[in-house]
Parts: C-alpha cells; structure tokens; sequence
C-alpha cells in the first residue's frame, strides 16, 4: 500500500481491544476513520457477524476514547453488499440497487 500525504496509518490487532486502545491512545487528533477491517475467516463459510462487529467496536471505542475530534467512520465494503457472496446479481452493480438481506448484514 503506497502511503497517502495527510493520511495516517495505525497497525494493530483489531481482534485485541487492549491493543487496538494502546496503539491508537497517542492520536489525539482523529477526526475520521475509514474502516476497511475483516475478522479473520474461512472464505468457504459464513463471516462472524460478532467477530466483525468486535474488531468495529474496539476501533471506535480506541479513537473515541483518544479523540474528541471523531465526527466520521466510514465502513468500506465489498462486493456482499450487493450479494456477491450468495448467487447471480446485477452487473454493474449501482448504490441504489436493493441490499442483499442475508445474515452477514442482520444485527
């Protein structure tokens, strides 16, 4: 990944809320964050709908707990949105085709 001007990246194991708290306390200055994370998982089954929502917790809990600045999180996804994952779907894909209702987007 080449880096961006004006980005900062924060490496951590988004699995481990200590950790993620640890490596994100020092940044004061978060205002956004664009969430590109995935639990760990076998691509033959179904994701950890509670795993995933872990690793978004401990993310939002670290940066709002370090920053009082956080006014944005983007989730960025892929192709399940549009139901890759579960059969034949429209292509191209467009943001205002219905959303896939399967468990991986049920809370």
């Amino acid at each position: 990944m080449r880096p961006i001007k004006g980005v900062q990246y924060i490496h951590t194991d988004l699995m481990n809320a200590a950790a993620s708290r640890a490596a994100i306390a020092e940044h004061a200055d978060i205002t956004h964050i664009f969430f590109c994370g995935r639990a760990p998982h076998d691509d033959r089954g179904r994701e950890s709908i509670e795993s995933n929502l872990a690793i978004l917790g401990n993310v939002i809990d670290a940066a709002a707990a370090a920053s009082k600045h956080l006014t944005h999180v983007n989730l960025v996804q892929g192709g399940k949105y549009y139901g890759v994952h579960v059969g034949p779907f429209p292509n191209p894909a467009r943001e205002d085709d219905p959303r896939t209702v399967t468990p991986e987007f049920l809370l």
